[in-house]
């Protein structure tokens, strides 16, 4: 027995003549999609805000451009046959082989990926090296770097010098 917070809700008939008319429109019309599905504009209009609505909606785009691409092949085989530009040719039959290995590659079995732990046995991963943290020292050029002691700065503190001695 479903629930009914789990059940999926139900789109009318007359809304879903609307969407179909919606897809296959030259140009955006609600008010004609809504003619033709026997709606008042603003209910298609609060109907189409509906989450329900617009997965359905997403759905029929999804197989409307599914339908079309199956044709595309037949079109391209059309195009490399007839076609007198030889550029085209060589561009639909690329297109074909590249449709194919896309074809093949939807077909093949997915990865399946599981949850668990993976060992690694063999040479030790390096670690990364750590990033030093801190600002970068910049010595703007005429600066002096105070660190470092100089005869200007003995002189002006009074430290008078130390004189090598030898033994």
């Amino acid at each position: 027995m479903t629930l009914a917070k789990n059940k999926p809700t139900a789109i009318s008939p007359a809304l879903k003549a609307s969407i179909d008319a919606l897809l296959h429109m030259e140009r955006y019309d609600l008010g004609l999609a809504a003619k033709a599905g026997g709606l008042r504009v603003q209910q298609l209009r609060d109907d189409l805000g509906r989450p329900h609505v617009r997965a359905f909606m997403r759905q029929q785009k999804q197989l409307q451009l599914e339908q079309i691409c199956q044709q595309n092949a037949t079109a391209l085989a059309r195009i490399r046959d007839s076609s007198p530009n030889a550029n085209a040719a060589v561009n639909s039959c690329r297109a074909l082989e590249s449709m194919l290995a896309d074809s093949t590659a939807e077909t093949s079995r997915p990865v399946r990926r599981e949850a668990g732990l993976v060992i690694i046995v063999g040479a030790r991963p390096q670690e990364p090296q750590p990033r030093l943290a801190g600002a970068r020292t910049i010595i703007e050029a005429g600066a002096r770097d105070v660190s470092v002691p100089d005869d200007a700065d003995e002189a002006f503190l009074g430290v008078p010098e130390v004189a090598a001695t030898s033994k």
